[in-house]
């Protein structure tokens, strides 16, 4: 049964993953909403926007963000970095985070050495189930407290025949039971974990209740009442679709550290955007240079953080 749900699951992510080519490599930016989707009964394109406690913004802009410290643990799957490469990437996730006070205190390392996992997890394919089930196994055999800890797991991927590799799979919040068990956390292939990729702080990000900021726009039904239409800054509607955060612009999803060209359902232009936000998916200069430019946490950003961390989540901070 879990192998003909494995591979529902794999045809339903590669009808719906978006790959983007950088140099000579296909890379499959996040996979954290595809995977989500499916284990909620396949789409929420076609459904209502989904509403969380977090997402009333009478809720979320009422919660404290006083400076929180959350619990990390960081396993390591057969030298995907070093321990150099490690402290470079959670010095930059605590510099990412700063101005949304949020901190990160790390109460675990694990490098461990996997013969079942050598030299790297499976290619990704759209047709093998291979990739997931390490991804998987992995976490069922080194999650460390889950419910006290945000797990890291790292390992590094084949790249498929096409080049293709995932760069990140985070869990939301909501994603319960397992968000606070042993397959939630979060998966990072080894290469970005680089800051130039900005891939850790964006996946955890999604971990603590931040979805897309194109969600809105890439991964609803278009011009339906889930869409995000061109707004003005704080207008409330953006509150109740979206990313349900109004004080981020609606934006198409965009590889460049530019505002991307192309307009709404309603042809309104998208004119200015957070391409700098770090929930985003830019890392690409006018000039084809892969820079490092998502940098930014929004208010409301912020908040909602916050508030999944004072609710559902609790448990991963540190006391």
């Amino acid at each position: 049964m879990k192998v003909l749900l494995l591979l529902a699951l794999i045809s339903f992510i590669s009808a719906h993953i978006h790959l983007h080519r950088d140099g000579d490599h296909h890379h499959i930016e996040c996979g954290t909403q595809e995977v989500y989707e499916y284990r909620l009964n396949n789409s929420i394109k076609g459904k209502n926007c989904f509403v969380t406690n977090c997402d009333d913004p009478t809720v979320r802009d009422k919660t404290n963000t006083d400076t929180v410290t959350i619990n990390i643990a960081v396993i390591v799957i057969n030298e995907a970095i070093n321990q150099n490469q490690l402290q470079v990437a959670i010095d930059n996730l605590q510099d990412a985070y700063k101005s949304a006070n949020i901190k990160f205190q790390v109460t675990n390392t694990t490098f461990a050495e996997d013969d079942d996992l050598k030299p790297c997890i499976p290619p990704y394919r759209d047709d093998d189930i291979e990739w997931y089930l390490a991804i998987e196994n992995l976490k069922e055999k080194y999650a460390f407290e889950p419910a006290n800890n945000l797990n890291i797991f790292v390992s590094c991927q084949e790249p498929s025949d096409t080049g293709a590799v995932l760069l990140g799979i985070a869990t939301f919040p909501w994603d319960q039971p397992i968000a606070l068990q042993s397959l939630g956390g979060l998966w990072m292939n080894g290469l970005a974990m680089d800051p130039l990729h900005a891939t850790l702080p964006h996946e955890v990000g999604h971990c603590l209740g931040l979805w897309h900021t194109f969600h809105g726009v890439a991964e609803v039904n278009p011009c339906t009442s889930c869409y995000e239409y061109v707004h003005a800054p704080l207008d409330k509607l953006a509150d109740e679709n979206g990313d349900f955060c109004s004080d981020t612009s609606s934006t198409t999803r965009n590889y460049g550290c530019f505002d991307p060209t192309g307009s709404d359902c309603k042809r309104v232009s998208w004119g200015k955007t957070n391409w700098d936000n770090i929930m985003g998916y830019s890392r690409q200069s006018s000039s084809g240079k892969q820079v490092q430019c998502r940098t930014k946490f929004t208010t409301q950003q912020t908040s909602r953080m916050h508030c999944y961390l004072k609710g559902i989540m609790n448990g991963w901070i540190a006391k």
